[in-house]
């Protein structure tokens, strides 16, 4: 049988919005719950405004803070570039320190397809203006393979979120 003249499936996107959350007053974190676990990945992304007191924004799966995370991290600006590692860590992923009342971007890929292997994730965020920009990339393991990820928390390591802190998580099939 010939293909030819049949038309083509319209792919419209690959990631389906799940929820999104825009914050009416301060909050340490944002939560998405009743993820669909098995076979997917989740892109998280938000602009995330700070308090008036500074801090990051940290990743943290299924609420599990008890140290069963490794982190690589690489961040730069105009005049250097450090990297380091945080092991045990008790998050996944997290963004440099954000200033108080100050902004940054971040957008993050969480990936755990199945039991029997770590989940893992790829944070990239940025902050600052034209005379000073920080640029941010995490690698992030989550040594729990016995769990799926349910859960998806963007927690403030330090006090609180201002309002108008907005994020939104996104899923697609593995």
């Amino acid at each position: 049988m010939s293909l030819i003249g049949t038309p083509a499936p319209v792919i419209v996107g690959l990631w389906d919005l799940l929820d999104s959350e825009v914050l009416a007053g301060g909050a340490a974190a944002v939560t998405f719950t009743g993820l669909a676990a098995e076979g997917n990945a989740y892109r998280v992304t938000g602009f995330i405004l700070r308090d008036a007191n500074a801090g990051s924004a940290q990743i943290i799966l299924n609420n599990d803070t008890a140290g069963n995370y490794a982190e690589q991290r690489l961040e730069g600006d105009g005049a250097s570039l450090n990297a380091s590692r945080t092991s045990p860590a008790t998050y996944l992923v997290q963004t440099e320190s954000i200033a108080a009342n100050e902004s940054a971007r971040l957008s993050v890929l969480v990936s755990k397809p199945a039991t029997g292997i770590a989940g893992q994730g790829l944070l990239q965020s940025g902050q600052g203006d034209a005379g000073s920009i920080n640029l941010n990339a995490n690698a992030g393991a989550w040594a729990n393979a016995a769990a799926l990820v349910t859960r998806i928390d963007v927690v403030s390591s330090a006090n609180q979120f201002a309002a108008n802190t907005s994020v939104m998580v996104e899923g697609a099939a593995a």
